[in-house]
């Protein structure tokens, strides 16, 4: 029992460190407080909080719903589009429905969005470099880890000469884990979307080139499911730490006018506009790292989050979102990935034993017509879908 009450100590005493040193410590936009915040607005329960959880949850059945229902709904969308319309008409609900896209325009952008996101993080890494910073402005380096400097721009041409891509793969998770230790675990959930970076190099080949770049099903499934638990994991520090996003809101209101986010806190208290922009932003941020992790129109997730941080970018922030690449990078590998089959394994194994089924039931229907015996059609026509490289 003495040895359980001293681990749980220590980590109690870890965590509070972290989270001491997370509250001062200056990320890379402003985000001191201008104005006093309503901390009850978090830590007691109230109407507006149980606004934004069951709109959440909403949300989360009415997706959830559309996803159940979606073969029929593309069925039904396809039917209706005039004859001439419809064979386009049948590759954009396929890329909406996360089905396989079997446009020649769709593989060329395909495989030059994977070559552009797979070099995209090694402009990160060199304006980290640059700037004295590690992987981003939320980790600051010092005259004794200069040297991580250097092994920063290394890695940033490996990337772009694409040499020895696992070794990088490598060296990303090892600066994560480094910072874990050198800045604690709550300033790390800034990081976490480098482990989907960094898995995809470790998956690839050691010299890659354009034609032989190809982003397999398995490293699809992985890197949104590391996606969809960083996602979450940034959700809830911005419930937790909620007066750096809101310090960030009273330097750019702007970034409180995005209309998906208000979708979560329209219509509570406009007296707390800040609170509650917060709150639902985190909650967002959990949702789509629910819908990422379970696989659900994991396209059109990916391309309206990439939108929203190409929009702060561009748009709200400037060059201080770039670490924002980093992500956008793997949503792009994900959204435009041509991935044909089912992630379920489940699904998977019932779809194969159809397969075998309906092999057995032809077998059966030519050795009925070598005898004489009439032959009965198929209840229904198989789909065979795109081959994909395993």
């Amino acid at each position: 029992m003495s040895r359980m009450k001293w681990i749980y100590s220590i980590m109690v005493g870890w965590l509070s460190w972290s989270v001491q040193h997370a509250l001062a410590h200056e990320r890379w936009v402003p985000n001191s407080l201008i104005h006093p915040v309503n901390p009850d607005i978090f830590l007691t329960p109230s109407w507006g909080m149980a606004s934004v959880i069951i709109r959440t949850l909403g949300f989360f059945i009415f997706i959830a719903s559309l996803w159940h229902w979606r073969r029929p709904i593309h069925s039904l969308i396809v039917r209706l589009t005039p004859q001439r319309c419809r064979g386009f008409m049948r590759e954009i609900c396929a890329f909406i429905f996360d089905e396989a896209v079997e446009a020649s325009w769709f593989r060329c952008i395909n495989q030059y969005l994977n070559k552009f996101a797979v070099r995209v993080p090694a402009v990160v890494l060199m304006y980290s470099a640059a700037t004295q910073n590690l992987m981003m402005p939320s980790f600051p380096l010092d005259a004794k880890t200069s040297i991580f400097q250097y092994a920063q721009v290394a890695l940033g041409l490996m990337i772009l000469m694409e040499l020895m891509l696992p070794i990088v793969g490598y060296g990303l998770l090892g600066l994560f884990v480094y910072t874990l230790f050198a800045y604690g675990p709550i300033v790390s959930v800034d990081a976490l979307p480098l482990l989907a970076l960094a898995y995809v190099y470790l998956t690839m080949p050691s010299r890659s080139g354009l034609r032989s770049l190809v982003i397999r099903h398995t490293q699809v499934r992985w890197m949104r499911i590391i996606m969809g638990i960083s996602f979450g994991m940034l959700g809830i520090m911005k419930i937790l730490n909620f007066e750096l996003i809101i310090g960030v809101s009273d330097h750019a209101p702007i970034v409180m006018s995005d209309p998906l986010i208000k979708l979560f806190w329209l219509g509570t208290d406009p007296q707390f506009a800040r609170e509650w922009w917060a709150f639902g932003f985190g909650m967002a941020e959990i949702l789509t790292g629910v819908l990422l992790i379970a696989g659900m129109f994991k396209r059109m997730i990916s391309l309206s989050v990439s939108l929203m941080f190409a929009k702060l970018m561009i748009y709200d922030l400037g060059w201080l979102e770039i670490p924002h690449l980093y992500p956008v990078s793997v949503l792009i590998i994900i959204c435009f990935s041509n991935i044909a089959v089912s992630e379920n394994p489940g699904m998977q194994r019932r779809a194969s034993d159809r397969a075998r089924a309906e092999t057995a039931q032809a077998d059966s229907l030519g050795l009925a017509a070598d005898v004489g015996e009439p032959q009965v059609a198929a209840p229904y026509e198989t789909y065979e879908p795109h081959a994909i490289h395993r």
